[in-house]
């Protein structure tokens, strides 16, 4: 009957959203235990996520997971910054001046080293490309992780001296897909982050 199938499709929906709403209630969970893992909210100071994707198609399985790690870390009450590379315009061909360390120009550069300086928590998330991040990616690491940003020299130049991190984040993430077979992945090309 016409009232059966109607109450059947909305007992259907009903368990849909109570899935959805439980994942969601799951993934808030799952941040918050990150969160106190690493006593990331310190008093009334809450901490800053930036989670950085770079994938070029906008329904991709990495946007989607930058996206759930961003509304997660949300819930769980940190100030959570999503940059989708490909999305804002990222430029990421290093310029020769900040290749012998003059600090960037570009607006979007500048922006991006100021989050990553404030972010207690880093998320990369991108696709295995020959074993290592994408050109895009690559670039904002690049361009980002730049001296005078990220890291200085004892004497403000490079004389030989290891150089000393400047950045507060106390937890990262990284996340990278790909399209190849686990076990031939592991046997023939093993882990990119291993040869990091």
């Amino acid at each position: 009957t016409i009232s059966g199938r109607i109450a059947s499709r909305s007992r259907s929906i009903q368990r849909a959203r109570s899935c959805k709403r439980s994942a969601g209630e799951r993934q808030a969970r799952s941040a918050r235990r990150v969160v106190r893992a690493f006593g990331l909210i310190e008093g009334k100071r809450v901490a800053n996520a930036l989670v950085v994707v770079s994938h070029p198609d906008p329904c991709s399985f990495n946007l989607a997971l930058a996206k759930a790690l961003h509304e997660s870390f949300q819930k769980a009450g940190l100030s959570s910054h999503l940059c989708d590379l490909h999305r804002m315009g990222f430029d990421p061909v290093i310029t020769t001046p900040e290749a012998r360390g003059t600090p960037a120009t570009d607006p979007l550069v500048i922006g991006q080293i100021a989050l990553l300086r404030e972010a207690t928590i880093l998320a990369v998330v991108h696709p295995n490309c020959w074993g290592a991040p994408p050109a895009m990616m690559k670039g904002w690491m690049d361009r980002v992780f730049a001296h005078g940003a990220a890291y200085a020299f004892p004497k403000s130049r490079d004389a030989g001296e290891a150089p000393f991190g400047m950045l507060t984040t106390k937890a990262a993430l990284v996340l990278n897909t790909s399209n190849t077979a686990e076990e031939r992945e592991s046997t023939e090309f093993g882990d990119p982050l291993d040869r990091i």
